[in-house]
């Protein structure tokens, strides 16, 4: 039987596989940008389950924003967050929540 790796490791091994396929010097570039987010200790600030969640708003599929709050009014949520630009309308407010996993 064999053992899964690590999850840092199967994140080095996603990270080696998809850098070997691009040109040299875009890989400079991203791996420039890798090095500097490792730099940057952000998942030290990460949540992890069960600390509270700050609210926010975010557009739904329709583009409607609704809030992390208001929908865990209805039950635990799992989020998948891309590319968002806050704006006013998706500030948060101080109402704390807790992280469901």
């Amino acid at each position: 039987m064999s053992k899964t790796p690590a999850l840092n490791e199967q994140i080095a091994q996603t990270v080696a596989a998809f850098m070997s396929q691009l040109p040299p010097d875009t890989a400079a570039v991203v791996g420039g940008s890798f090095e500097k987010l490792a730099a940057s200790h952000v998942a030290e600030d990460a949540k992890t389950v069960g600390e509270i969640a700050p609210n926010f708003k975010l557009p739904n599929a329709t583009g409607t924003l609704v809030s992390l709050y208001d929908m865990l009014n209805d039950g635990p949520e799992h989020i998948k967050v891309a590319s968002v630009e806050k704006t006013d309308e998706t500030q948060e407010d101080d109402s704390p929540r807790k992280v469901y996993g």
